[in-house]
């Protein structure tokens, strides 16, 4: 009924509330199932009259702005992620220049003017 299907909306919709509330606190989501669920929420739907998936409309565009909300998250997420590594890299980088050049010149340090 549509009524389930509403409900299936309501459900997919605070899935992905959680997994962005997550995200956004830093939290590693796991979004298996998801695909399963909306999977099985366009079956349902595609299934139904065109009168009865019209009254779908508003609530299904509210879940695709919902999971766009959610990929600007992760996507957010991601860049931080990514920004991280690189300064950790760049650090890692200059620590070992560094040590390179200071092994270089205390064994240069040992040797006697000829």
């Amino acid at each position: 009924s549509i009524e389930d299907i509403s409900r299936e909306i309501d459900h997919v919709a605070c899935m992905i509330d959680a997994f962005r509330v997550a995200a956004k606190g830093g939290d590693i989501v796991d979004l298996s199932g998801v695909d399963r669920h909306v999977e099985t929420l366009c079956a349902n739907i595609a299934a139904k009259r065109a009168e009865a998936r019209d009254r779908l409309k508003r609530p299904l565009l509210a879940l695709i702005d919902n999971l766009n909300g959610l990929v600007e998250t992760l996507e957010a997420q991601q860049n931080e992620i990514t920004e991280n590594v690189k300064s950790v890299s760049s650090r890692h980088r200059a620590a070992s220049a560094y040590k390179k050049g200071a092994g270089a010149n205390a064994i240069g340090s040992d040797k006697k003017p000829g």
